[in-house]
């Protein structure tokens, strides 16, 4: 399930210049060491039952490779796994998963809708589902899937999943109280279950301006997963705490993300390393728009406006992302690119979205007063 992440950078970090590709002094010049391989690459179809098996289970961990290391290599060798297999109710599920992660979000609704077909009390297709729902800010269409999770191992997620949807459509307060008290409930839960609790709660709490009852909700799961040490990392940048990212951080440059966050630290604090790390950036999303990727929007967007200060570029970037997928962070840096820029048309929109989705976040205010 995708993690609703936050960012808040509370000032406009200064621009600098766009660096320009580096050439290799020499052809023995080592640029990267490669990770080693982990499983194997896809030759041969599976042929039956026991190897469709064996299948899925490689493509499950390919997908957890995905999301830990940042890689979308990972993502690729996944489908083309899940492509030999023959279409099931759990294969037609791992392809909506593997779309979202994408953000082929009509797709995998499509999956998902078969799946739901044929058995309509599907739990991890429903929070899939709500989850897709809520990343587009259809929030009556995420509730009217999290109210069909009916069984009863799966009460809390349930409960946690409407709470999720309430704090983000004007109920943040009872949202908000729900998820202390569910996420207090947790001893049961999976690392991922009780990681995604927690992120929820920590969100939340971070746009209520409740910043104690947020940072304990990070630390609580900062190791378990990239999105919560970057949940854990954007809570420390927000609370001037640059010099607490670092050692965070340090290694885990080969995520693009968690080498974002460490990036911002790096130049808020001036430190020699954040030039090169730019540059590696840059380098990064350069090589995402020759593939024709466009899963890392939001994180280039925050990138060319804080560490670039390429405001039109960036706008142009926020302004695309929000058409792809409307969670917190992503109207938050649209509303800073768009107030960088002064574009009364989309800061026009931002209001119109605001009050027809009842969203609640006091960030939104400082990024309105930022510049």
């Amino acid at each position: 399930m995708r993690m609703c992440l936050v960012f808040l950078l509370a000032v406009m970090l200064p621009g600098v210049a766009a660096p320009t590709p580096r050439i290799p002094a020499s052809a023995e010049e080592v640029l990267e060491v490669l990770p080693a391989r982990r499983l194997p690459l896809p030759t041969v179809s599976a042929s039956g039952p026991e190897d469709q098996a064996r299948a899925i289970v490689d493509i499950l961990a390919l997908l957890q490779l995905a999301q830990r290391e940042g890689d979308p290599r990972y993502l690729g060798h996944a489908e083309a796994r899940l492509d030999r297999l023959s279409p099931t109710t759990e294969t037609r599920v791992l392809r909506a998963r593997l779309q979202q992660a994408n953000h082929l979000f009509p797709q995998a609704l499509v999956n998902l809708h078969q799946v739901l077909q044929s058995d309509p009390a599907h739990t991890e297709a429903l929070l899939l589902q709500a989850s897709i729902y809520q990343v587009r800010g259809e929030y009556e269409l995420a509730q009217q899937s999290c109210q069909r999770v009916q069984q009863l191992e799966t009460l809390l997620l349930a409960l946690a999943c409407r709470a999720q949807v309430d704090g983000l459509s004007g109920k943040a307060e009872q949202a908000l109280a729900q998820l202390q008290k569910l996420s207090a409930l947790d001893k049961g839960l999976s690392p991922d279950q009780r990681t995604w609790i927690h992120l929820a709660l920590g969100d939340l709490a971070l746009r209520m301006g409740r910043q104690q009852v947020a940072g304990a909700a990070y630390r609580k799961v900062m190791q378990n997963s990239p999105d919560a040490l970057a949940a854990y990392a954007d809570w420390l940048l927000a609370n001037n705490r640059s010099a607490d990212v670092v050692p965070l951080l340090r290694d885990h440059t080969r995520h693009d993300g968690l080498l974002l966050r460490l990036t911002l630290a790096e130049h808020r604090l001036g430190l020699p390393g954040a030039q090169a790390h730019i540059q590696e950036l840059q380098s990064r999303f350069s090589a995402l728009l020759a593939r024709g990727e466009t899963v890392h929007l939001r994180e280039e967007a925050l990138f060319t406006l804080h560490l670039l200060g390429n405001t039109s570029r960036a706008l142009l970037l926020a302004r695309k992302n929000w058409q792809q997928q409307r969670e917190p962070a992503d109207l938050l840096i649209y509303k800073m690119a768009a107030t960088s820029r002064k574009s009364t048309a989309d800061l026009a929109l931002i209001r119109k979205w605001l009050q027809s989705s009842r969203l609640q976040d006091v960030r939104l205010v400082m990024a309105s007063t930022a510049r």
